[in-house]
């Protein structure tokens, strides 16, 4: 017997995680999402619209973060626990009282995970939960005979935490923002305990998988699942220069491998050529500036998603040497732009990259592999223009309808296991 109603918890929307509330709506089969807020175009919005309007535009183009795409039946919200977050992160009250971003984000996602394992569920006979907001509902369900979907969007912590000690020990000053090195002990007790009641667990890649296989997680349990490429609206544009030009997009820090990323391109000293860090600088303060500082590298911070398309369009080659991920969305938008990746097998790469089709799959901390990989590419416009057209390709075969199917698909076949 197929599954018949799923809750689906998840606090902020993502993109993974709408993709998944669409699945569910579209198969008839959700019961309710749990979320903390989500976009409503509420009256008084609408009154704010024709009183003043620019102030209007720039507080729906914030909420329309949060527009879960499907009817608001379904939605249960718990608003002010996100509230909370983002006013102490908004006026940096958080400084003051002594809590980092990171330190927020977790007491927000736990207290949600405390909130809707009390909430009223309906009738269900499964739940899909995600990592560090699925343990106090994962056990609830097991009482009551639920069956247990889980999502690990990224590395499990162990092999993160051991790839982040090493970039600590190489460079010291880099502590402060790599937070997996200083998670506390029951976050992680946490996490191992939502792996153990998960009846099956979605990972996005190869890489993920491999790192709970390594602590013990049977083979059997675990779906892959790559994420989907959103092919509708990011698209090959036409290049207005002839500046040849990498970009990086994402958080800027030494857990993306941006300092390697930096350090390649000053030692490479391409004539008429630039590098483009797109996104929010996550070193310590002071550190991008200073190491950036009488070179061509260009730092735009954050950006609307909406404009990335045109910073991708301005761009030659993605680059992206991340130490540890689940597999970064940013790669597949640049390929759906038809660019070619330069990454590593940590940031998900392995499972979209064909090597020296569409892409370069190089180790990470390898800078003498980004150098040649940049080089050749620079070189090469002929076979530049081959790769962009193989991303494109690749990006338009990693569709969020085949992610949806997959997850449908799994959890019906599942089914039987329902009691």
């Amino acid at each position: 017997m197929p599954v018949r109603k799923i809750n689906l918890i998840h606090p902020v929307k993502n993109a993974f995680a709408l993709q998944t509330a669409k699945a569910f709506q579209r198969q008839g089969i959700l019961n309710k999402l749990f979320t903390t807020y989500f976009y409503s175009n509420t009256f008084f919005l609408k009154v704010l619209n024709k009183i003043y309007p620019s102030v209007y535009q720039k507080i729906n183009n914030e909420l329309k973060r949060r527009d879960w795409q499907i009817d608001a039946k379904y939605i249960i919200s718990h608003p002010w626990i996100e509230y909370k977050r983002i006013l102490l992160l908004k006026t940096g009250w958080n400084k003051k009282i002594g809590r980092t971003a990171d330190e927020l984000n977790t007491a927000m996602y736990d207290t949600f995970d405390k909130i809707v394992a009390r909430d009223d569920w309906g009738k269900v006979d499964a739940i899909y939960a995600y990592e560090d907001c699925a343990l106090r509902s994962f056990e609830r369900a097991k009482e009551a005979g639920i069956t247990c979907f889980y999502d690990l969007p990224i590395v499990h912590y162990k092999t993160a935490k051991e790839i982040l000690e090493k970039e600590v020990e190489l460079y010291p000053a880099f502590k402060s923002c790599l937070a997996t090195v200083n998670e506390p002990a029951w976050k992680i007790i946490k996490k191992l305990k939502e792996l153990e009641l998960a009846d099956l667990i979605f990972v996005p890649s190869n890489f993920v998988k491999q790192s709970i296989l390594d602590i013990g997680v049977p083979v059997e349990k675990i779906k892959v699942n790559v994420f989907g490429a959103p092919i509708e609206y990011f698209k090959p544009m036409e290049k207005t220069d002839t500046t040849f030009r990498a970009i990086f997009v994402g958080g800027i820090g030494p857990r993306k491998g941006v300092h390697y990323i930096i350090q390649a391109w000053k030692e490479l000293h391409l004539p008429d050529a630039e590098l483009l860090l797109v996104g929010k600088d996550l070193f310590p303060e002071g550190w991008l500036a200073e190491n950036i500082k009488g070179t061509k590298i260009k730092f735009v911070p954050s950006v609307p998603h909406h404009q990335l398309n045109s910073y991708y369009a301005s761009a030659d080659v993605f680059v992206f040497p991340s130490l540890a991920e689940g597999l970064a969305l940013v790669q597949l938008e640049a390929m759906a732009c038809g660019l070619p990746i330069i990454s590593t097998p940590n940031a998900g790469a392995e499972d979209i990259i064909e090597n020296g089709e569409n892409g370069f799959l190089i180790p990470i901390r390898d800078t003498e592999a980004l150098k040649e990989k940049i080089k050749f590419l620079y070189a090469n416009p002929d076979k530049r223009f081959a790769m962009s057209k193989a991303a494109r390709r690749s990006a338009e075969m990693f569709t969020w309808k085949r992610y949806q199917d997959f997850i449908l698909d799994s959890i019906n076949s599942y089914a039987p296991k329902v009691k």
